[in-house]
């Protein structure tokens, strides 16, 4: 008989001391969050990180890390980021080097979210059942390349005012991934969507946060 066993989990990155010297509140924490899958002892991982991206040392260091933890090979992991736009730098941007630091935190946490979501699934039986649907979300983000009045294309920081239109279309779709138990308990969802993770509840300036996507998944698991 085929089995299906399924954990979700998360783990935390604390901020690091040059990050608390910014003077920057927390808004929400910045998390690792992974989804193990285990079918008929193969087990597959997708972890995502609140992070703007991450390098391939990184993720070669998570992909150690989770082997090493969980048993799973690096051809059945995926690792992604949520690009938030407004947590400590996990890579050099412009002129500022990657905060070593706190790269480190998001490694580790990446490793124990994986670590923890194979001891959730294993704890879950092997009758899970795995949900998918296609929603929209057309009110969130857009095409953010577009055609000025010049003929030239633009992007964000620029006079309203001359821009036509955009230069392509932008995907409205919103997948979402479930997954519940035998008995119908839920044990955790991925969902995505094309739209770049820049927005908080506070002042951008003056907060760090897992941008809309963290703070919307950190609100579903409220309710």
């Amino acid at each position: 008989m085929s089995t299906l066993m399924i954990g979700a989990a998360t783990s935390e990155m604390a901020l690091d001391a040059a990050s608390l010297a910014t003077g920057r509140m927390l808004e929400a924490p910045l998390r690792a969050g992974a989804f193990v899958i285990v079918h008929d002892q193969t087990p597959f991982c997708m972890i995502s990180c609140d992070v703007i991206a991450l390098t391939r040392d990184l993720v070669d260091e998570i992909g150690a890390g989770v082997a090493g933890a969980c048993g799973i090979p690096a051809d059945n992991l995926l690792v992604t980021s949520t690009h938030t736009h407004h947590a400590p730098g996990t890579l050099p941007i412009y002129l500022n080097p990657r905060n070593e630091a706190f790269a480190q935190r998001t490694v580790a946490a990446a490793v124990e979210a994986a670590r923890k979501a194979m001891a959730a699934a294993n704890e879950n039986g092997g009758q899970a059942e795995l949900l998918h649907a296609t929603g929209q979300e057309a009110t969130v983000g857009g095409n953010s390349r577009w055609l000025t009045q010049e003929g030239q294309i633009t992007w964000s920081g620029h006079d309203e005012s001359v821009m036509v239109r955009p230069t392509g279309p932008h995907d409205p779709d919103l997948p979402v991934l479930a997954a519940r138990d035998a008995s119908g308990r839920f044990l955790g969802a991925v969902f995505g969507h094309g739209t770049h993770n820049i927005g908080t509840l506070g002042d951008y300036r003056q907060v760090f946060s897992p941008g809309f996507f963290g703070l919307a998944a950190q609100e579903l698991e409220r309710q």
